[in-house]
């Protein structure tokens, strides 16, 4: 069995961190609205947050994915995107997870991290994926103040 050095790495709140600092080092970003620096890199990217309550496709103006949350915190859904930046002229890759709420951050985080979920996720991606930035949206389950399911809805590579 072939083992690997331990990584180091840096945990570091948004308002601590430069955006030239993100371009010599691999970056994980997690929140939507309530991480400024996950805002400032996807706004020109296909699948964005534009309202608390809503994820808008750039390239289809018809198509959108809104969520009905509930006063009470109660809610039964979330979306989140998850994206993946790999072709970035001079910057090191980012991987960002983002939910419209904390469900869906959540939901999003484990989704990264769960190889059957990657798996799954493999029959909606062209065969060069991995060679291509990627966006996917998520629908996620509530169930109890739990994400209980997810759900990839749409997918973008290039």
């Amino acid at each position: 069995m072939k083992y690997s050095v331990p990584q180091t790495f840096q945990e570091r709140f948004p308002n601590d961190i430069s955006f030239a600092e993100l371009r010599d080092s691999p970056t994980l970003l997690i929140g939507g609205f309530n991480n400024p620096m996950t805002v400032e890199l996807t706004k020109g990217l296909r699948f964005v947050m534009s309202a608390r309550d809503e994820i808008d496709d750039a390239q289809d103006s018809h198509r959108r994915w809104v969520l009905h949350a509930s006063a009470d915190s109660h809610d039964t859904e979330d979306y989140a995107i998850v994206t993946r930046l790999i072709q970035r002229p001079s910057n090191a890759p980012m991987l960002s997870v983002a939910g419209m709420g904390q469900y869906g951050t959540l939901a999003a985080a484990d989704f990264v991290c769960n190889p059957t979920a990657i798996s799954d996720m493999l029959h909606h991606l062209p065969n060069d994926w991995a060679n291509k930035n990627l966006q996917l949206i998520l629908h996620v389950k509530v169930i109890d103040f739990k994400p209980v399911a997810t759900e990839v809805v749409a997918e973008h590579a290039w």
